[in-house]
């Protein structure tokens, strides 16, 4: 029959030996990758970027006005319609402390 003591000592060192090989598993990968997993890890994170760049863009781009869609005529009132507007916005950000962008 096997004693307790030595069962204690068994069961202690097992402890010690799981806890060592845990730890130490945490510092170091399981396998070295290869240069094509590299390679593909590469290209996912580049592309992640591009598309946060994309969405970024995008929702800065949607607060710029575009140019009303005409064949490049305006006739006298709409154009002096614009100029009222080009001038209370530049009158409104010059109150606010806003630098007024020039094109």
């Amino acid at each position: 029959m096997v004693s307790t003591r030595s069962l204690d000592k068994t069961m202690v060192f097992l402890c010690v030996c799981v806890l060592y090989n845990s730890m130490t598993a945490d510092c170091r990968p399981l396998r070295r990758r290869s240069v094509s997993e590299v390679q593909l890890m590469h290209s996912v994170g580049v592309r992640k970027h591009i598309q946060q760049r994309l969405e970024w863009l995008q929702e800065r781009m949607q607060g710029i006005h575009t140019a009303p869609l005409h064949d490049g005529k305006i006739s006298s009132s709409e154009r002096i319609t614009l100029e009222r507007m080009r001038s209370q916005d530049f009158t409104h950000g010059a109150l606010n402390g806003d630098v007024a962008e020039t094109q």
